[in-house]
């Protein structure tokens, strides 16, 4: 997976947990990369199980947000789900959401939200 390689990232580097800021750091990269390859203008999210004020924890789920709906991706930095991840991205860029899980964004801040 070049982007992992590319970035410096590996599908083992969040076990021991990560932080909003490092969500915000590797989504925004991500929706650049997919952008870039795609021409797509949604953008990638990490979707936390809670947060307080701008402040966001517990578990955590990657998903992809265009037109106001986020659809929950397998994440290749936790599970190292490459090939599930790309079929995932297959099915955004030809606009096959329905074999996506959509779901609503309560709140978001940058690439975070509930």
């Amino acid at each position: 997976m070049n982007f992992l390689e590319n970035n410096g990232y590996s599908t083992s580097m969040w076990e021991s947990g990560f932080n909003q800021n490092q969500a915000n750091e590797v989504c925004a990269e991500l929706t650049k990369w997919f952008s870039q390859d795609s021409g797509e203008s949604g953008e990638f999210l990490i979707l936390w199980s809670d947060g307080d004020g701008s402040s966001f924890f517990g578990d955590a789920e990657l998903a992809y947000f265009t037109d106001g709906v986020a659809y929950v991706l397998p994440n290749p930095f936790v599970e190292g789900s490459a090939e599930a991840f790309f079929s995932a991205l297959i099915s955004v860029t030809n606009h096959h959401f329905e074999a996506l899980y959509p779901t609503e964004i309560r709140k978001r801040v940058l690439y975070n939200a509930i």
